[in-house]
């Protein structure tokens, strides 16, 4: 979903995309983004993702967490085939760090675009996934044997887009970011003392950075609910406040840009927090890892700058 202004009027474009060679290392999702990386740096305001769209009943939900609330919101909306009741209902509400494995990589983690992706899962240990079971007769016989929660994704996937298409202003909710760097705050610092690095680093400015974050985030939406007049201003700064947590590019990874999260160097799929600073940590190399707190404390008082601009 993307927005462009042309002669004062608010162009909002969809583009639906089928990505190729996903297994083979994401290859199409990232050519694109890549040959078309200014116009979707300048104009994308948020990625959906769907990649296994159905194995299951349970939704699942990754984002980037300034969009948790509004995820929340479009789950009160779309009912739960099984029972009935609003997903929200039956959904745990856990909204995890964005990690990878799956296409959106290069939105999040090389052009700091938003991303939310989703889908319903089920028993994970069934080994149907990714086997020759994996196959239409499966789903009609056990997995989705009415398609109901295609059906389901297929509504959760369109009210996200639609509500971003017709937002007044954009659903993005930074004192929720400003939460979750305080929560990830203390797993750094955790993971700090873990090996032995408590008297090696020093924290005292990236603490500061988060507050004042905080402090921006809060003022900005205390501004958004007295009424904004410019609102194309408000919602650029919005959709773009994403771009302000972007470095030169993690250690021995200089594709995967984002400070505030990637994929674990170790962990696979999953996502870690800080991750300049986790990685170095767990080597041990203090001298490093206070230089990843300090590029990490610069862009979150960069971003600071930004909703406050």
């Amino acid at each position: 979903v993307g927005r462009e202004l042309l002669d004062k009027l608010v162009v909002v474009v969809i583009v639906m995309c089928s990505w190729d060679g996903e297994e083979y290392g994401l290859l199409g999702s990232t050519a694109y983004a890549d040959k078309n990386a200014a116009l979707i740096q300048k104009n994308v305001v948020t990625y959906i993702n769907v990649d296994v769209g159905v194995g299951g009943k349970s939704l699942y939900a990754d984002a980037t967490h300034s969009l948790d609330n509004f995820i929340i919101s479009v789950a009160d909306d779309i009912i739960d085939p099984d029972t009935n009741k609003p997903l929200s209902q039956v959904w745990d509400k856990q909204i995890s760090t964005l990690g990878s494995g799956s296409d959106f990589t290069s939105y999040i983690d090389h052009y700091g675009i938003s991303v939310i992706t989703f889908g319903f899962v089920g028993d994970s240990e069934n080994g149907v996934y990714h086997s020759n079971y994996d196959s239409f007769h499966w789903m009609e016989l056990y997995g989705d044997p009415d398609y109901v929660y295609h059906v389901a994704c297929a509504q959760f996937w369109g009210l996200l887009t639609i509500r971003l298409v017709d937002a007044e202003v954009l659903p993005f909710q930074y004192t929720r970011t400003a939460q979750w760097l305080s929560e990830s705050y203390q797993e750094a610092l955790d993971v700090i003392q873990q090996n032995g690095g408590s008297n090696q680093v020093t924290l005292t400015d990236l603490q500061q950075a988060i507050k004042e974050f905080e402090a921006a985030a809060v003022t900005l939406e205390a501004a958004i609910a007295g009424g904004v007049q410019n609102l194309s201003a408000l919602n650029s700064k919005l959709y773009l406040a994403e771009r302000q947590f972007l470095g030169s590019g993690l250690p021995k990874r200089p594709y995967y840009k984002h400070v505030l999260q990637a994929p674990g160097l170790y962990l696979g799929y999953d996502s870690q927090s800080f991750p300049g600073v986790a990685q170095q940590a767990r080597v041990q190399d203090w001298v490093q890892t206070q230089v990843q707190v300090q590029e990490l404390a610069k862009h979150i008082r960069q971003a600071a700058a930004w909703l406050s601009s």
